[in-house]
């Protein structure tokens, strides 16, 4: 899985190559800014990504994201103090089990004071182009819409903002997703782990697309991890509307 590092005496298992966008003219001349990073076969992907943050210039204001094989794993944001979040947009798991042989981090330009947010767009705009899975059957905290495998939606078109994903279908239903975490982008599988709300909405089906025939499937996630679910027309459902519900599921699942 890795690059091995024989030549060198070493503590670590092994390396990772890792790249970057240029920042600078200086950079430009060295670019694409290759380093190997040591890896240890304990490292969870959390881990690796502290040591991408080390390699990453310290600048204020600025958005990377960490790509591999095509795939967004994290976004690392560092504020106007140069404090640094990474946000994973894969689950954490064991490095060595993700067979990464190489790590790219992309660049977003600075945009003023409305830098961070016009990354975050940016990203949100590649994620839906990205985004893998065409058409599927959707269940929602283990709950399946409709009969699994049977009712399948066609996806028209995903909007992702810094807290949220839209993603609309073809018959007019669309899903959203507040504060999504763990996500897996696949060709067979769309996966979000966890989330402090998920909503569906639909037009009845078989009717005149109107509010009076919208309805809704709720699920809000409270501070201390318990989901308070909702179901009906659209007008009869408000945010503390329903009740407890237990789960050990993902949030959303869309299987192809």
């Amino acid at each position: 899985m890795f690059f091995n590092n024989a030549s060198k005496k070493s503590v670590s298992d092994g390396q990772i190559k890792v790249t970057r966008d240029s920042v600078c003219m200086g950079d430009d001349v060295t670019a694409p800014n290759t380093e190997f990073l040591d890896m240890h076969k304990k490292d969870m992907l959390s881990d690796a990504l502290k040591k991408v943050e080390k390699y990453l210039p310290q600048m204020s204001d600025s958005v990377w994201s960490v790509e591999s094989r095509g795939k967004v794993l994290a976004y690392i944001v560092m504020d106007e103090y140069k404090k640094t979040v990474c946000e994973l947009c894969h689950p954490d798991t064991l490095f060595s089990e993700m067979k990464v042989r190489s790590l790219h981090c992309s660049y977003f330009p600075h945009k003023a004071k409305t830098f961070i947010e016009e990354g975050r767009r940016c990203m949100g705009e590649r994620f839906a182009e990205e985004l893998l899975i065409e058409k599927g059957s959707i269940q929602l905290w283990g709950e399946w819409f409709g009969r699994p495998y049977d009712i399948v939606h066609t996806i028209e078109s995903v909007k992702w903002s810094s807290t949220e994903i839209v993603i609309h279908f073809d018959k007019g239903e669309t899903l959203y997703i507040t504060d999504p975490v763990e996500i897996i982008n696949e060709k067979n599988q769309l996966i979000i782990g966890d989330a402090s709300k998920v909503l569906f909405v639909w037009y009845e089906y078989g009717k005149e697309q109107t509010y009076d025939n919208l309805y809704v499937r709720q699920y809000i996630k409270n501070n201390d991890g318990k989901i308070l679910r909702a179901k009906g027309k659209r007008r009869d459902i408000g945010s503390s509307v329903g009740y407890p519900f237990q789960t050990g599921e993902n949030a959303v699942r869309i299987i192809a």
